[in-house]
């Protein structure tokens, strides 16, 4: 999902280093045959690592948290190594939805790598799904001091800020400074959208968010924020009413192309 920490790529990136498989190769049977190797060689932290790589790959969350806490037990709990470890747990637990065990994990890395901004990027992503609103604005901000121009992080802290009572004008700022480093992105355009509609400039946020519900009718999302955006205006016309209605219902094939008749009506 994200541009802070790319698995897929780390992970095949660290298989490939250790003669294992291929970009090309099918993950589930690099699995396998890295499971062989590292019964017969437990002593290869190499193999573990590779397991534990390819464990998250094919969502064996569990197995990859084992392989890489065996890792850890052969290096000096103070490296720069243990850190790369420690975020690989950290993010495995993100995915687990382990909260707890992926916060405990970040935090042990972001001592051991003060200058990698995946660290705090992913730790934000976590304490942000658990909640911690606070403490997750903190690790976002504290990304931007490293990547200064990290499209996901200047998105994510934009959209904290407008949904959790933080300051409109710096959600501003950030949500178009992600896109202006991500100008493709649908999320990013949906992010602007939102803070346009809660500082009240809804002649911004509707145009938006109706070109996205446009391209993608069935994102829940996206249909939150325009219903409530059109709900925000005080004078509806009969068109924009029954497309509140419409954006209200479930998203089944049929209110899907009522929605995409009144969103072509509105254009």
């Amino acid at each position: 999902m994200t541009r802070l920490i790319s698995f897929r790529a780390l992970a095949l990136a660290a298989l490939s280093a250790a003669g294992i498989g291929s970009a090309q190769d099918d993950v589930h049977k690099v699995l396998q045959e890295l499971r062989e190797q590292a019964r017969q060689q437990p002593a290869r932290t190499d193999l573990q690592l590779s397991l534990g790589n390819a464990a998250v790959l094919t969502q064996n969350y569990d197995e990859a948290i084992t392989a890489f806490r065996a890792v850890l037990t052969a290096l000096d709990p103070e490296s720069p190594e243990a850190g790369d470890v420690q975020l690989r747990i950290g993010e495995t637990a993100r995915r687990k939805g382990d909260l707890e065990t992926a916060t405990a994990a970040l935090r042990r890395a972001s001592a051991l790598l003060p200058d990698n901004p995946a660290v705090p990027g992913t730790l934000a992503l976590v304490l942000d799904s658990a909640g911690k609103f606070p403490e997750a604005e903190a690790a976002y901000r504290a990304t931007l001091k490293l990547d200064p121009e990290n499209a996901v992080t200047l998105n994510n802290l934009g959209y904290l800020l407008a949904m959790h009572g933080g300051n409109l004008d710096e959600a501003l700022h950030f949500a178009r400074a992600a896109q202006q480093s991500d100008p493709d992105s649908l999320d990013i355009r949906d992010t602007l959208a939102v803070v346009y509609t809660r500082r009240g400039e809804l002649a911004a946020s509707v145009p938006i968010l109706v070109y996205l519900n446009g391209r993608d009718p069935a994102n829940e999302g996206f249909r939150q924020h325009l219903a409530a955006a059109l709900e925000q205006k005080t004078s509806r016309s009969q068109a924009e009413q029954q497309l509140v209605a419409a954006l209200k219902a479930d998203p089944s094939p049929e209110n899907q192309q009522q929605v995409a008749e009144l969103l072509k009506a509105m254009q």
